[in-house]
């Protein structure tokens, strides 16, 4: 890669492009920016049906471009704050390309970057691009059916399954953006984060639209033995968090984000009649995930205490109507009072559970197969005293 000429240009370039946004030289900024746009361009298409790992100077150019542009009090050069910061060179734009772990690592550092220099606009170039990705590059895809072996059989469920996991992945790393901002206290990007939307009604593609999403992600995060999440710090560091207790304070800040999204439902006006943004989520199918899910309740409460006395958070956030008398006028149940509710909800579907479940038939060959073996095994040793001998003498 080192001897490739097209990278010895490329390393140049980068090099007048930094001097020229140094230098406010919007003209040259623009000229080569515009060259830079083609030459990620040109790597996208390489990979087709495959993750898109750009070389490692094309990462760094993006990264010392945002930095040079972080810098900077005077704001000029728009365009390149939003092909840079707004990762267009790095996603493109509705190419469909796939985002690589590497791309993802990358994405991050430059959201620190941008966090670091308190520039909450390239913050929200990055969420307006992502928004655009996840609604073109990344929709839902539905299963298709053929008439096979005289059946009806999913014939793209590899492709579906596979874009479910993508957008999972998608979701997953703007929850741990969330969790930055919450953790920096940038509430006011939070709230810009928030209101952005790209259509009318608003439609929020990066936000959950019920409380089930809500639970479902946080109960993954709050699992001690969920191994995705083991070395989260590792893959979305934090400022200032190192060490044994990096991973529990990463995690902390996300769930502390997910309490903050519990509580914008309460904001969310349902403009159709299948928007339901204040309805339980649905009870889990095995007893192991309900009672996981209900123990961790009492921890997402206190979040939400603490949430709910911070005055500077509710009023930066629009989110200071919530009181007891709002709710009561506008029959909806007070945040901390869902959370009861619904871990009353998850113990009693618990108890008919334990009662009602049939048991299973691998349970119930386990427990005869066990029996049998621990009464042979105790038979033999007994058999011993089943002697027919004469007893003599005085025993």
């Amino acid at each position: 890669m080192k001897d490739n000429p097209d990278l010895k240009y490329f390393s140049v370039l980068s090099d007048l492009l930094l001097k020229s946004i140094r230098n406010q030289e919007t003209n040259v900024s623009k000229t080569l920016s515009d060259f830079f746009y083609s030459a990620f361009r040109q790597v996208r298409e390489k990979f087709k049906n495959k993750p898109v790992v750009y070389p490692e100077s094309y990462y760094e150019l993006v990264y010392k471009a945002i930095e040079e542009l972080a810098i900077l009090k005077e704001k000029r050069n728009y365009l390149l704050e939003h092909r840079t910061a707004g990762e267009i060179w790095l996603l493109g734009e509705l190419q469909n390309s796939e985002i690589s772990e590497k791309t993802y690592t990358w994405m991050w550092r430059n959201l620190m970057l941008a966090i670091r220099y308190e520039q909450d606009d390239l913050v929200i170039n990055h969420w307006e691009t992502c928004n655009q990705y996840y609604n073109y590059s990344l929709p839902y895809i539905h299963e298709k059916y053929e008439y096979i072996s005289q059946n009806y059989q999913v014939c793209n469920k590899d492709v579906v399954e596979k874009r479910v996991k993508e957008r999972q992945r998608f979701f997953e790393f703007h929850y741990a953006l969330g969790g930055l901002l919450t953790y920096k206290k940038r509430y006011k990007c939070l709230k810009r984060i928030f209101d952005y939307t790209q259509s009318e009604p608003p439609k929020y593609e990066l936000l959950p639209e019920t409380m089930n999403e809500i639970f479902k992600f946080y109960v993954d995060i709050i699992d001690p033995y969920e191994r995705k999440y083991s070395w989260i710090s590792q893959v979305y560091p934090f400022p200032e968090t190192s060490g044994i207790r990096a991973d529990s304070i990463t995690k902390k800040w996300i769930m502390s984000y997910m309490a903050i999204l519990f509580l914008r439902q309460y904001s969310i006006y349902p403009y159709l009649i299948t928007m339901k943004p204040l309805d339980f989520p649905p009870t889990p199918n095995t007893q192991s995930e309900i009672k996981q899910l209900a123990d961790s309740l009492d921890f997402f409460k206190k979040i939400i205490c603490e949430h709910l006395k911070n005055d500077f958070l509710l009023k930066s956030l629009d989110l200071d109507f919530i009181s007891k008398e709002w709710c009561s006028e506008n029959q909806k149940i007070y945040p901390t009072e869902f959370i009861d509710e619904f871990k009353k909800i998850l113990e009693k579907e618990y108890n008919i559970n334990a009662l009602n479940l049939p048991i299973a038939d691998e349970k119930v060959a386990l427990f005869l197969n066990s029996t049998t073996r621990i009464i042979e095994e105790n038979y033999e040793k007994l058999k011993a005293i089943n002697n027919e001998t004469t007893i003599q003498d005085d025993t």
